[in-house]
């Protein structure tokens, strides 16, 4: 049996761990204390090792896919399609948030349709394997909440308080265990006696989300890049296409940024900063920078008033390739530049990067920093229509305090 995921272009897994991606608790991140995800992997190796203790050594799949294994600066959404294609059984990890984010949706709908592609298939149903990890007041659509509640049949706690605390005390650990080999066995007996075998799966980017209204606040990432050799693609701009790492990188930096944040739950937009206009006066947002082509165009960090006008939310992430010592040297200026025309308001919102690996492990505290700052700092606008007295402790329950201005929008 094989133990290394990344072993080959098509491989196969017992599993694919789906779940929804929580964000960093800490700013600046911290990989001690900002782990939000720590319990979805101590939960992953010790199904990965129940499931190998079960599975015949002589098989050729992998044991399980955690999309942590998938390498810095590869194409995420072509990997997770690979894994998703290769993978006997969809563990689900519901939660709140996995309900409630597109994302995890998205992974779960995709794999769902390879199964209905797969002709011949005759307990499709084993190959969904639903875990209540967090508890859920509110199933909504959800089909399969009776599986994820079966699970743990008989186990209580599982009921009451979900998987995670069971692990997370030491009290249930009898019962955390025995609830990882009742889906241990149910894996290995999906994939040893009814295997689906290696299919196409679409990516999660590919399906469409329709968990969202389209007045949803987006987060939007903005590029100031070169134009590129080449025409950009139609439907398409410059900064979707952005490779400072050339060869390091499969999928441009912009498209690796707004996955993430639709990962951790955030409808997102790629702009380019000439076409970003108003948008980041409503929305959280983070702006890519390339060192030469801000030296290129002075208005944008010559003092002048182009750079304050952003607003105070949105993170500035200088991105140069440590590799090159010329651009590595603008970006190193170009960083102190934006700090002497912010001041000391804009120590914490200007960034700098210089290879790939580090760009990857700063994205999601990056992002999840810049929409509490957007939370925190944004205006707020009262709805129109009449106003709702406040209630008090005197005057007969209503407040004497004028009525706020009504703002246009």
């Amino acid at each position: 049996m094989s133990t290394d995921p990344a072993g080959g272009r098509s491989p196969r897994y017992y599993f694919f761990l789906s779940y929804a991606h929580s964000a960093p608790v800490v700013w600046p991140p911290d990989a001690a204390s900002s782990d939000a995800d720590y319990w979805v992997r101590e939960f992953f190796a010790d199904l990965s090792e129940a499931v190998s203790h079960r599975a015949r050594a002589s098989t050729a799949m992998s044991v399980g896919f955690l999309d942590e294994q998938i390498r810095p600066g590869s194409d995420w959404n072509a990997e997770l399609a690979n894994a998703l294609g290769g993978a006997e059984v969809f563990v689900a990890l519901y939660s709140p948030g996995y309900l409630n984010r597109s994302w995890p949706m998205r992974e779960r709908t995709a794999f769902q349709r390879r199964l209905d592609a797969c002709r011949g298939l005759v307990h499709p149903h084993q190959h969904v394997a639903p875990v209540l990890w967090l508890p859920i007041t509110s199933w909504g659509t959800v089909s399969d909440r009776d599986a994820a509640l079966d699970l743990g049949v008989n186990v209580p706690a599982y009921t009451e308080n979900g998987l995670r605390a069971l692990l997370m005390l030491s009290t249930y650990r009898a019962d955390y265990r025995h609830i990882v080999d009742r889906l241990a066995r149910r894996i290995v007996d999906a994939a040893e006696l009814h295997p689906v075998g290696r299919s196409p799966a679409p990516s999660p980017s590919d399906v469409p989300d329709t968990s969202r209204s389209t007045t949803d606040t987006p987060f939007v990432v903005g590029v100031l890049c070169p134009d590129g050799p080449t025409p950009v693609p139609a439907g398409s701009s410059a900064g979707a296409q952005w490779r400072p790492f050339a060869e390091a990188q499969a999928l441009p930096i912009a498209q690796y940024a707004a996955t993430v944040a639709e990962r951790l739950g955030l409808p997102t937009r790629v702009v380019d900063l000439d076409a970003v206009g108003s948008m980041y006066d409503s929305c959280p947002g983070l702006l890519l920078i390339d060192p030469a082509t801000a030296a290129e165009r002075h208005t944008f960090v010559a003092g002048n008033g182009a750079l304050e006008r952003l607003p105070e939310w949105v993170t500035l992430l200088v991105v140069a390739d440590r590799d090159d010592p010329a651009g590595d040297a603008r970006g190193a200026a170009l960083r102190e530049r934006l700090l002497r025309i912010l001041g000391e308001p804009g120590a914490n919102r200007v960034k700098r990067v210089g290879e790939v690996e580090e760009f990857v492990q700063l994205m999601p505290a990056l992002i999840t920093e810049a929409r509490r700052e957007f939370l925190r700092k944004a205006p707020v606008f009262p709805p129109k229509g009449a106003h709702v007295p406040r209630p008090t402790m005197s005057g007969h329950g209503v407040s004497t305090a004028p009525p706020p201005k009504e703002v246009d929008s």
